[in-house]
């Protein structure tokens, strides 16, 4: 990796409060990415059902220009700080 794109964490947690089920309907509850924390569950603390992992995963992609990331690599990915390792960890995306 030669470091051309950006720290992703601020990135990555600006699109996590965004997706935050908290932040959907009629009158929008937005979560501040200031207020993540690490150590917080995505599904338990955050409210993350499985589909809305799933297009929380697409938004990330295409934030990043990422491929797929298979489905085994997104099984152990569980909290905030997780998220934030797989994007960090993961190879440039065509530019």
């Amino acid at each position: 990796m030669t470091g051309t794109r950006p720290e992703p964490a601020a990135t990555v947690l600006a699109v996590i409060a965004l997706m935050a089920p908290g932040n959907t309907g009629a009158a929008p509850q937005p979560v501040p990415p200031e207020s993540l924390r690490g150590e917080d569950r995505l599904r338990e603390d955050l409210g993350f059902d499985s589909v809305r992992l799933i297009e929380l995963t697409v938004a990330l992609e295409d934030a990043f220009g990422l491929p797929p990331f298979p489905s085994e690599r997104l099984a152990g990915v569980l909290r905030v700080r997780d998220v934030v390792d797989l994007i960090s960890d993961a190879p440039e995306g065509p530019s």
